[in-house]
């Protein structure tokens, strides 16, 4: 057994999520496998029309391999807007 809890997304791959219309529930998060983006949903706005919260590159990484400690909900004026970014923090632009 884990030590640790797992937590599962809903995944597929993003041709899948936009040939069902899919739109996920207010706060639920879905990764497509193929783009390597998560989205969260808001409970109205089908999967073609959400913003991606993040996206995962497998040529560049994350930068010196950071490790996420914060996740901060920001929107995009104020992301625009910050004199510094976190390596360590996961910005979600909502």
């Amino acid at each position: 057994m884990s030590k640790y809890p797992s937590i599962l997304l809903r995944k597929g791959t993003n041709s899948q999520f936009v040939a069902a219309g899919t739109i996920l529930a207010s706060g639920e998060p879905a990764f497509a496998t193929d783009t390597k983006e998560l989205k969260i949903g808001d409970g109205t706005t089908s999967w073609a029309s959400l913003d991606s919260a993040f996206v995962y590159s497998i040529t560049s990484g994350i930068t010196g391999g950071a490790v996420i400690n914060n996740v901060v909900k920001i929107s995009q004026v104020n992301y625009d807007n910050l004199a510094t970014k976190d390596a360590n923090t996961l910005y979600v632009i909502g």
